[in-house]
């Protein structure tokens, strides 16, 4: 008899959410490690864009794509919780309606034990409503929360999440030597298979995926270093034939890259990578949200990236100020941005395809420095991204914004980098100015056909 395990990437709470190739990542690794081990493993995706009833709502509430494998979620307005009341903007929950993912519950085997992802602190509401739903289905099954709010926030989940076992940093390992002590060793010997378990997504537009774990960097502001303390680099064979995989077998043409440093070791990591994609004939559109190390794009891999099939490429400045850019472990200076970008456009890249991000927002960050940096980017002719500061816990501007602005952060929900600017005094006038200087500049530079 195999031992049935059931998880569920849960739904967002939020005032804003969007489809940028986002997938549950580490829960489809999780799964993948469970299989390995011989359980039989159901995936419920409450973000599945593509579900039918997320794309048969209203034309307000319902889900869209655009081609490209992102797009925007299915939503519904709910009640902004007690520390959000006062924030003027509209609360909602992203993903399937909840009597869909109730009936999907209902709909599979029963299971011997549940495990719940988690991605941003300030989402746990959405965690906490998903547990509560499968607890009322399955009231004396065994619910294990890992992911992102998990390790950040372990105490807070623990106490508010509804889980009955917390699992912190990667969990691959940890989960299925819990499911051993809680439901026995899997019985199933015939699983073989490498990589985030995609086949247990029913709609798959895209995917994302990662050819490293970690960062080589501590950024001040970053968790990177809490979730994965160390950096490494996967085999590059091993990376193409993920690749390959998706594209010939599942018939997946759009790949997201969600390395936190994708560049790092170019010599002997994406550059291979790159060659062998090409020398494979490989017809994929790769993306980068992370945004990446400019200074780090050489004449060589602007094209090959060109020719491998880059097709979102958005570049890391972050700021041009040097206080700022020590915060950043100066991992991009102003020339190496320059270098970057020149090899780009020489490659072929049109400069209003590029887009960068400035980071705005930061404990002590003057306005003057942020719209030095974002003259800087628009003097490149890239696009500007405004890139909010969200404090972190565990992180050294975590600390800096509790001290600099006399905030309680213990409620992860003032997490949120949308409710930052309406707690900070003043913050509110600055972001409004910023922006709107951003979409000026922005617009002098956008070409219609280039809007997705």
């Amino acid at each position: 008899m195999s031992k049935n395990i059931l998880l569920i990437a849960p739904h967002i709470h939020d005032f804003a959410a969007y489809d940028l190739w986002l997938k549950p990542l580490g829960l489809l690794y999780v799964a993948s490690a469970a299989e390995a081990t011989g359980y039989s493993v159901r995936l419920i995706n409450c973000l599945d864009r593509l579900h039918p009833a997320a794309q048969t709502l209203d034309r307000k509430h319902r889900s869209r794509s655009n081609g490209n494998g992102k797009g925007k979620f299915s939503f519904e307005e709910i009640p902004k919780p007690a520390p959000l009341a006062a924030i003027p903007r509209t609360f909602k929950r992203y993903g399937i309606p909840r009597d869909v993912f109730r009936r999907e519950l209902e709909a599979g085997p029963r299971p011997h034990a549940i495990g719940v992802g988690s991605m941003m602190t300030y989402w746990y509401q959405g965690v906490a409503e998903t547990i509560q739903i499968a607890r009322k289905v399955f009231s004396d099954v065994p619910i294990i929360l890992g992911g992102i709010y998990a390790t950040l926030c372990p105490d807070h989940a623990q106490s508010h999440s509804g889980a009955d076992y917390i699992i912190q940093a990667a969990g691959e390992r940890q989960f299925t030597e819990l499911l051993q002590k809680l439901v026995g060793p899997g019985e199933i010997r015939d699983h073989h298979k490498n990589g985030p378990a995609y086949h247990l997504l029913e709609h798959v537009d895209s995917v994302s995926m990662t050819t490293s774990y970690g960062c080589p960097f501590a950024c001040a502001y970053c968790a990177s270093k809490l979730l994965r303390p160390a950096f490494r680099q996967r085999p590059v064979r091993e990376v193409v034939t993920e690749i390959e995989h998706y594209r010939r077998q599942r018939d997946i043409r759009d790949i997201a890259f969600y390395d936190d440093a994708l560049l790092v070791n170019r010599e002997n990591h994406i550059k291979p990578i790159l060659r062998e994609l090409i020398d494979g004939k490989i017809n994929v559109r790769l993306h980068t949200p992370n945004g990446l190390h400019a200074n780090m794009i050489d004449e060589e891999l602007a094209t090959l990236m060109k020719n491998a099939g880059f097709a979102t490429i958005r570049l890391s400045v972050e700021s041009i100020d040097p206080a700022l850019m020590n915060d950043s472990c100066m991992k991009v200076t102003a020339a190496g941005f320059r270098r970057g970008v020149h090899n780009l456009i020489e490659a072929g890249y049109e400069p209003a395809s590029l887009e960068a991000y400035v980071l705005m927002g930061m404990p002590g960050q003057p306005p003057q420095a942020i719209e030095e940096t974002m003259r800087f980017v628009h003097g490149e002719g890239l696009l500007i991204r405004l890139s909010d500061f969200s404090p972190i816990p565990g992180t050294p501007c975590f600390e800096a914004a509790r001290t600099t602005w006399n905030l309680d952060l213990g409620e992860p929900l003032l997490h949120n980098s949308s409710v930052l600017p309406y707690l900070v005094p003043g913050m509110l006038e600055q972001y409004q100015d910023l922006k709107a200087l951003a979409r000026s500049l922005n617009a002098n530079l956008r070409d219609p056909a280039l809007e997705s």
